[in-house]
């Protein structure tokens, strides 16, 4: 998570926002002054499994571009949490064959920067931005130009299926099971522990255009 004196970057001309969190002054007991960063240990880079996934994914939205069924600009993108996902946007940043793209996500991660670099970020709206510690050094560091590029939403907005299903989204998230009936698990260990959380799987697929775990 980033800190709260960044929960809402807004971009002003294109939606509705402000560039600061509402707050009932009753409410705060007191305000204390850090510069310590949040607690993210950070994810692993992509590994070539991860890039090799992620360019069948590119491919096959390039063959439902040229069959009609994904407009040529493209869909927003939801990206989960995992390798695979952050694999898929590092090699959209370098595929010359896409040219931007835009986001509409829960969590975003440090692969946001390629596309960042390669100047092919339209937009991204988000709900959390968990950042590897160098990522967040780097935010902090350009936050007054990369404010420009983000909103951030509560997750009522953000993981609301109507809103999901209206916009129509590519999604990818994380599966630690399947089987060949298409049954999905991308929440539980052995049944019981919990790996990340049900927002992917929960909200996201279930109302996507285009679905990949």
């Amino acid at each position: 998570m980033i800190n709260s004196h960044c929960l809402f970057i807004a971009k002003q001309n294109l939606f509705t926002g402000t560039p600061y969190v509402r707050v009932n002054p009753e409410k705060i007991k007191g305000i204390v002054l850090t510069n310590e960063y949040d607690s993210s240990p950070g994810f692993k880079k992509p590994d070539e499994a991860s890039f090799k996934i992620a360019n069948h994914i590119l491919e096959f939205i390039l063959h439902e571009i040229k069959h009609d069924r994904i407009p040529k600009s493209l869909l927003p993108f939801q990206s989960g949490v995992g390798n695979v996902a952050n694999a898929v946007l590092a090699c959209i940043a370098r595929d010359n064959r896409f040219k931007a793209i835009e986001m509409y996500t829960e969590v975003i991660q440090d692969s946001i920067f390629d596309l960042l670099d390669s100047d092919k970020l339209r937009f991204a709206s988000t709900t959390a931005l968990t950042f590897s510690p160098e990522g967040q050094k780097r935010f902090h560091e350009q936050l007054h130009d990369l404010k420009s590029k983000f909103i951030l939403r509560p997750m009522e907005i953000s993981n609301n299926p109507e809103v999901i299903r209206r916009i129509g989204l590519i999604t990818m998230n994380t599966a630690l099971e399947a089987d060949i009936y298409g049954n999905v698990n991308s929440t539980h260990v052995l049944g019981s522990s919990m790996m990340n959380g049900i927002g992917g799987s929960g909200d996201f697929t279930r109302n996507a255009v285009r679905i990949f775990f």
